[in-house]
């Protein structure tokens, strides 16, 4: 019978040849690495918050690593680590086009999702919105929450315009009264937003 240790394979990452048993085979593909450089390969994925990780071969879509099968090349706290964000309360990025599932145990306010590199809001799981709160955020509609709304609400914010209460188209007020009549024909106040006559008095805010 022959002993496995004697049959060599090699490692398209580290490029030696080593033992087959020193091998670990990716599920779902017929890619196989060495056991040292899925555990550099994997631990990295882990620090960086990915929970999802992909097989290393470049244009692999089929291959994936789950963390019983990396177990022995891994540290224990990285290993807790991984498992929990697979079974515990899962985050997906916010953004509709990745949705990735990361792992959340260490996140701050503010972070990247480091499969889309794009920036999100941990504290509310959305799009990150710098000149928002939380609360302000969710009250957006759904077609206001795309990046480039986001960026105009931000230069909005800067610049003192303010939205009509009856289109949301955004207006300037240039000079005169707070008295605005915005082009949909809405008459409100500049200063709060209060629906007015054409009186030009804001009973709300006194203005």
């Amino acid at each position: 019978m022959s002993n496995l240790r004697t049959v060599d394979l090699h490692c398209g990452i580290c490029v030696q040849d080593k033992p087959i048993s020193d091998f670990i085979f990716i599920n779902g593909c017929s890619h196989r690495y060495c056991s040292k450089c899925i555990g550099t390969y994997v631990s990295m994925k882990i620090r960086n918050n990915m929970a999802k990780i992909a097989c290393p071969q470049p244009g692999c879509k089929d291959g994936s690593l789950e963390p019983e099968l990396c177990k022995p090349v891994l540290a224990r706290e990285l290993f807790d680590r991984w498992s929990n964000a697979l079974i515990k309360d899962k985050l997906y990025c916010p953004y509709k086009d990745c949705s990735a599932l990361l792992i959340t145990d260490i996140w701050k306010d503010k972070e990247g999702c480091p499969y889309c590199n794009r920036f999100f809001c941990f504290k509310c799981k959305s799009p990150w919105h710098p000149e928002l709160t939380c609360e302000d955020f969710k009250k957006l509609g759904k077609n206001e929450i795309d990046m480039e709304d986001l960026m105009l609400m931000e230069l909005a914010k800067r610049q003192g315009w303010k939205r009509c209460p009856f289109c949301r188209f955004y207006v300037e007020k240039v000079s005169g009264c707070l008295s605005l009549k915005c082009r949909c024909g809405h008459v409100f106040c500049y200063n709060c937003g209060t629906t007015m006559t054409e009186d030009h008095y804001c009973a709300a805010c006194g203005h």
